[in-house]
């Protein structure tokens, strides 16, 4: 497997719950990348936190799930600026443990 089949898609997990998928890693700036984001969950509030507050993304209860390898880590690290014009987010280049 590829080190972009690995980085291909996350699941986002809060407290073992999936409420969003990451895809379409691009390298954004150096260490950075930036993920599409989907949202899985049914809450519009919970949706609109996840995809528009940057205070979300720093909760220390999130593991990024990849897939299809199933290795999680919790090393979440967003950037200054989460999101792009696009909205996209930017985190810290995801490491498989």
């Amino acid at each position: 497997m590829t080190k972009d089949e690995l980085t291909a898609r996350w699941i986002v997990e809060l407290d073992g719950r999936a409420v969003a998928i990451l895809t379409d890693p691009q390298l954004f700036e150096m260490f950075w990348v930036s993920l599409n984001l989907q949202t899985l969950t049914d809450d519009a509030s919970e949706r609109l936190r996840i995809s528009t507050d940057r205070g979300w993304w720093l909760n220390s209860k999130l593991t990024l799930r990849n897939r299809p390898s199933d290795v999680a880590t919790d090393e979440v690290f967003p950037a200054g600026d989460v999101f792009t014009d696009t909205g996209r987010v930017i985190l810290r280049e995801i490491l498989l443990p």
